[in-house]
């Protein structure tokens, strides 16, 4: 049959990653140096015509205001009244500063032209100034749309009005700063407040009806600026929590932030809708909120989407599955299942919430990451499913108290043979190891081996050993609960299939199971998520011993890969595929593609599958 393990070290190509250089202007397309200033203004850019539907003609870019020959400043984006007209000072419509200037440096340019709006909206800010006749200003609830008048700031919100947010995670990030900086809650509290806001706009955008609750009209604005609680307002946010408890909230759903953050969190995705964006963006919505809440020195990494597509496409689970990821961390394996069976069942949204429900289990020691992990179930499924705060390496007797405990359903509580799914990217860590015999005392692989010279083989010996690898455990935990003929996918890092001490890990991996797959991943897939580790995907399903025997008799045959291209470099930054002519190719929804080898992998291993006569 061969090596269990290809040589890794010759399988990585090493490459060092390419500097930031330059991003094309979204409205001008001239190139810019891509620095962080210069990125800010794109994302506001492409905010501005496709969130708010401003025509690119209407708007200019780095527009000095020059007064009597002499320069004021300069707008980072300007937006003229008529196209035809380009007059920088009677002829404004609005002006927005991004790289540089504060709230005066708008006021100043705003007096000295027509505008009659300005837009402060840098990585600290988010702030709507409106001018009046007597060049007065006030800041008003948010940035009017294309073509609506400043009347129009007091209409409630439809949920045909919403559209697809065209950065999600940029502005889940610059919410998420606000909350923690005026809030001033500790990491956890932090957490549980800002996931809860976000719980109230999905489930606002989840349960029924064209009218949403969701909003904040300017008058209302204006007196929470000023310190005055608004009762429209609070019944408002009232009606919307008892509306979505059930369906997004866990436990009363009683917000403990002040009105005006709520408000702020209302008008920042004003006319935004978080469930039609893509399944990618999504997937990307909670990155870098989730990172600071997970620690990265206990090994609790996040898992790529590449990666994710690649794992669940190889298991492809069904939507009889009962499917388990016991170390999910923030959930983002599990939401890509999710997703994975819509589409390969082509379900109702009523029959993907009863699938999470009834078919899901997420299981994580960390419980900020398993609250998560229940906002991403919001995000893919509609509504909150199975989560379990517990250690998957414990006993199984306690894994099912703390499930009863829980209320967890009977059949999803952990326990032998119970799953026809699992997968998982535990931490990998060399430092941290389980050292706990009345753990260490449950596995075959937590005891200690001798290696026979005399057969070439290792031998299970009666001495529980003194520690064990978490990921090495994490193998034999997965398996334990899998059924017959179930399957898994898990991803390790290198040294648990290449280091010779581990010899007797390959072996119990030869005995145990069929070896279905493996795929060696780039050196960069967890660089931007702050490890540096040479990992591969091991993929793996239980058979009976009679049938894996005769398996291991004819040579079966193992499924082998290397993944050269995950999708984006060292610094995380997406690669897309371009065409001969250097431009980036788009699929019919007008998306980027991804230059990733996942779909030629799939492929390759779906004809693999069909050879071997493997059913899943």
């Amino acid at each position: 049959m061969g090596k269990l393990v290809p040589d890794f070290l010759k399988m990585f190509k090493r490459g060092e990653p390419k500097g930031a250089g330059y991003v094309r202007d979204y409205v001008t397309g001239s190139p810019l140096k891509a620095s962080k200033e210069e990125i800010r203004r794109q994302f506001v850019e492409r905010r501005l015509v496709k969130d708010f539907g401003y025509p690119k003609e209407l708007l200019g870019v780095d527009v000095d205001i020059e007064v009597g020959g002499k320069t004021l400043g300069r707008a980072d984006i300007l937006i003229f009244k008529d196209p035809e007209v380009r007059d920088p000072i009677n002829n404004v419509f609005a002006i927005v500063l991004v790289k540089s200037g504060g709230v005066d440096d708008l006021k100043k340019l705003m007096s000295s032209t027509s505008a009659e709006y300005g837009l402060l909206y840098d990585q600290d800010n988010f702030v709507v100034l409106r001018k009046s006749a007597s060049n007065v200003f006030e800041e008003i609830c948010r940035f009017p749309m294309y073509g609506e008048s400043f009347e129009c700031l007091e209409r409630g919100l439809s949920r045909a009005s919403l559209k697809p947010a065209t950065d999600l995670a940029t502005q889940i990030d610059d919410m998420y700063r606000y909350v923690r900086e005026v809030e001033g809650l500790s990491s956890g509290r932090l957490l549980d407040e800002f996931l809860k806001l976000l719980a109230l706009k999905l489930g606002d955008e989840v349960i029924g009806g064209d009218e949403l609750l969701a909003w904040v009209s300017n008058k209302e604005f204006v007196e929470l600026n000023r310190g005055v609680e608004c009762a429209s307002f609070k019944s408002r946010v009232d009606g919307l929590i008892e509306k979505v408890r059930d369906r997004v909230l866990v436990g009363d759903g009683r917000l403990n932030v002040k009105s005006r953050t709520i408000a702020e969190f209302f008008r920042r995705f004003h006319n935004v809708s978080i469930l039609k964006c893509g399944d990618v963006s999504k997937y990307e919505a909670l990155h870098n909120v989730a990172r600071q809440h997970l620690n990265v020195e206990r090994g609790e990494v996040l898992t790529p989407h590449p990666l994710a597509d690649l794992m669940v496409r190889m298991l492809n689970p069904s939507k009889n599955d009962l499917v388990l990821d016991p170390a999910c961390g923030s959930g983002r394996l599990i939401a890509w299942v999710v997703r994975h069976v819509k589409h390969r069942h082509n379900l109702t949204d009523e029959e993907v919430l009863n699938f999470v429900r009834n078919n899901i289990l997420c299981v994580d020691v960390n419980p900020d990451a398993i609250k998560i992990a229940r906002t991403y179930m919001v995000l893919y499924a509609g509504g909150v499913g199975n989560t379990l705060v517990a250690n998957s390496l414990a006993p199984f007797d306690v894994l099912k108290s703390v499930g009863l405990e829980m209320q967890l359903p009977e059949h999803l509580i952990p326990g032998p043979e119970k799953f026809d799914v699992i997968l998982t990217h535990p931490p990998f860590n060399v430092k941290q190891k389980v050292s706990n015999p009345q753990i260490l005392s449950h596995y075959e692989l937590g005891y200690k081996w001798n290696y026979d010279r005399s057969t070439s083989k290792w031998v299970k010996t009666s001495d529980v050993i003194r520690e064990q690898f978490l990921e090495v455990l994490f193998i034999e935990r997965c398996f334990q609960m899998l059924k017959m003929y179930g399957r898994m996918a898990i991803v390790l890092p290198e040294e648990v299939l290449a280091v010779g001490a581990l010899g007797y890990v390959r072996q119990w991996l030869l005995q145990n199971a069929r070896i279905v797959a493996t795929v060696a991943l780039p050196h960069q897939t967890f660089i931007p998520y702050g490890v540096k580790a040479r990992t591969f995907l091991l993929v793996m399903q239980k058979v009976p011993k009679d049938e894996l025997e005769k398996l291991k008799a004819s040579e079966y045959k193992m499924f082998v890969a290397n993944l050269e291209k995950v999708g984006y470099d060292a610094f995380g930054t997406p690669i897309y595929k371009k065409n001969k002519d250097g431009e980036i190719i788009t699929d019919e929804s007008g998306n980027p593609v991804i230059d990733t080898d996942v779909p030629l992998i799939c492929e390759k291993f779906n004809e693999f599958k069909e050879n071997e006569g493997l059913t899943f």
